[in-house]
């Protein structure tokens, strides 16, 4: 988690996806996946807007590892200074709980999917957003 805060706030894609396996995906709240490339460019879309990260915090909540498979349950803080649709900086944090899906390959453990997010919210300058 440590590497991937630290390539976010970098803004060093080729190091974000170094941590993601091949079929890496995500499951939105509303069934909605998306591919490995889909999530490649979403994130390059917020390293994009950020202008200042101010603080990144991954804490896992409980960890549970069957041979080369671990599922983490995680909660994600992301506050920084992006810009906005009004072209603007702003002041945006987020916040996430959501399931981890990790596999070992190649002495590596590899993000493989994200899925069962809950808790979602979003400030931007301390209003919901």
């Amino acid at each position: 988690y440590a590497v991937n805060a630290e390539a976010f706030m970098r803004g060093d894609m080729r190091a974000l996806m170094e941590l993601r396996s091949d079929g890496f995906h995500t499951i939105a709240g509303d069934g909605a996946v998306r591919d490995r490339a889909a999530m490649q460019e979403y994130m390059q879309g917020i390293i994009n807007g950020v202008r200042k990260w101010n603080q990144i915090t991954f804490v896992i909540d409980s960890l549970s590892v069957v041979g080369d498979t671990a599922i983490a349950v995680v909660w994600q803080f992301l506050d920084r200074m992006a810009l906005r649709p009004d072209n603007q900086v702003h002041h945006v944090q987020t916040w996430v709980t959501q399931r981890e899906t990790w596999l070992r390959q190649e002495n590596r453990w590899l993000l493989w999917r994200v899925d069962r997010l809950r808790n979602q919210r979003r400030l931007v300058d301390r209003k919901p957003g």
